[in-house]
């Protein structure tokens, strides 16, 4: 077991466990940043899934956006069969809120949150007068200052209790009904001395490395005064110290899986794809969860945390991360990248431009920059476009076919005799050892050349690797020239010296005049 991962975050840590219960070997990749989250990559039978908590292969880069601004995600969802509260924009460069004064005016109390922030911050409930509401949208802009948008929310504060609803792959899997923190009095202690004796539960961490989060005091007298935590709570009397109800803020589960009607159900699921997630919490609240009361879908989010579900305060847990990583698992991918095709020294090419079922033999060379074809008769019309014949007369692949395009470039190349040339660049369709290629050749006279195609490094690059004692189609003058070099170096291995005396003329580099 990788020790490591009992560091995690508690819902990258759940998965993580799950992912190694199964046999997946669990590498953690930090980042260079303690800010952002670290990316764990599961590896097994020559296969590998990565995920960093619930942001995975699951959760497109689309919907990623779409859930991360309010306004965005309520923008795919409205005039769809989802019920969304009545809500205003106000930007976060204007201190004109006409808009959400009217929106208050209409409903009589409304909510204010930021645009693009999570777990709960700057969100501000049961507000119902003017300067609450000025005071409400000057908390939630500043707990956006580190947010990509300054936009405040004005939502109409709808009746009900919320629950979170996690669908993966579509499906609903499974309900909770989230409890802000609160405290039950005994009659003697203080709410400040009952908070403090609440995060004593060894369930309860820091942020999100326990299944419960402790409660903030000073979050609680920032929310209630300071008055409030010095009160008295009556025995028995259950006291909210804090309204959101995240877990991240002390708040507590209640599993309602089972309760939680299909209509529901169904509300969330389609929310979730509406917002193109394939793993998804999304926030409804309701009067009725068993189905029949009024119901509206608040956020919706990309990368819910799983601990509610799996610690729940009240209910049976359900082991949501199973479902995450058996998703997960279907996505799974080979590790290494997949083998390059090998070609020889020289290969057969077949394009469309040749002729049906017709090979031309081309040679491979990975000193060329890019690969040239043999072509004649290369024109431009007035209109711009060129014109060329592939190969030409003299050449049995010479079809005479002329080819038009415009879409071409020049390139300006070094040749054998190391002098520049410039010649046309066109694309061209090949199929070289089996894989079809979009390619790019220049238009040259090879009319000297054995091949009448070369193939250079910006086809090789990326998709081919070069076996140079590979020879695929070995031409006919190939073979000539291995028959003469077998001859003569049989007369070389007979009487070396008479052989240099009688050829010394004709070998490359030997110098002076030879003696007969």
């Amino acid at each position: 077991m990788n020790k490591e991962i009992d560091s995690l975050k508690i819902t990258s840590r759940l998965l993580s466990k799950e992912a190694e219960s199964r046999g997946w070997k669990v590498e953690i990749i930090k980042p260079t940043s303690d800010y952002l989250q670290a990316i764990m990559r599961a590896e097994k039978d020559g296969k590998e899934f990565v995920y960093a908590s619930t942001l995975t292969s699951l959760t497109p880069a689309c919907g990623y956006f779409i859930a991360s601004d309010k306004y965005l995600t309520y923008g795919f969802l409205k005039g769809t069969d989802v019920s969304i509260p009545d809500f205003v924009m106000t930007p976060g460069d204007s201190d004109d809120f006409s808009d959400a004064k009217a929106l208050l005016t209409k409903y009589g109390r409304v909510i204010v949150k930021p645009a693009c922030t999570d777990h709960g911050d700057g969100i501000t409930m049961n507000i119902t007068d003017n300067n609450q509401l000025a005071d409400a949208i000057a908390v939630a802009r500043k707990a956006a200052i580190e947010s990509r948008s300054l936009a405040i929310l004005v939502q109409q504060q709808v009746e009900g209790k919320e629950y979170r609803f996690l669908v993966v792959n579509g499906k609903c899997i499974a309900v909770a009904n989230r409890r802000p923190a609160f405290v039950i009095g005994d009659g003697k202690k203080t709410i400040k001395e009952l908070v403090e004796e609440k995060n004593q539960n060894p369930l309860r961490g820091e942020e999100h490395d326990k299944p419960l989060t402790k409660i903030s005091l000073e979050e609680v007298a920032q929310i209630n005064g300071e008055a409030f935590l010095e009160s008295i709570p009556e025995n028995n009397q259950e006291v909210e110290v804090l309204k959101t109800s995240n877990l991240s803020r002390g708040g507590e589960a209640v599993n309602c899986t089972d309760i939680a009607s299909s209509e529901l159900k169904k509300l969330a699921e389609e929310a979730a794809v509406r917002c193109q997630l394939g793993i998804a919490g999304v926030d409804i609240i309701t009067t009725d969860i068993r189905g029949g009361g009024k119901s509206y879908v608040i956020e919706v989010n990309s990368i819910p945390g799983i601990r509610m579900h799996i610690y729940p305060s009240v209910g049976k847990p359900i082991n949501v991360a199973k479902y995450i990583i058996d998703a997960l698992e279907r996505t799974a991918h080979p590790i290494a990248n997949p083998p390059k095709t090998v070609i020889g020294r020289s290969e057969y090419v077949k394009s469309p431009f040749f002729g049906e079922d017709v090979k031309v033999p081309a040679r491979t060379d990975t000193g060329a920059r890019v690969a040239s074809i043999w072509a004649s008769d290369v024109s431009m019309s007035e209109d711009g476009r060129l014109h060329y014949r592939l190969f030409d007369k003299q050449s049995e692949f010479y079809t005479g076919e002329m080819i038009e395009t415009d879409d071409y470039r020049v390139s300006v190349v070094r040749n054998s005799t190391g002098q520049e040339e410039m010649r046309f660049r066109v694309k061209i369709p090949i199929t070289l050892a089996g894989k079809k290629i979009s390619a790019s050749f220049t238009l040259s006279d090879r009319s000297i050349n054995s091949y009448p195609i070369l193939i250079g490094r910006n086809i090789i690059n990326n998709k081919f690797t070069v076996d140079v004692t590979q020879n695929k189609c070995e031409l006919n003058s190939e073979s000539t020239r291995k028959t003469i070099d077998e001859k003569i170096n049989n007369e070389l291995s007979s009487n070396p010296y008479e052989f240099y005396k009688k050829h010394a003329h004709k070998i490359v580099s030997v110098k002076g005049k030879q003696q007969s």
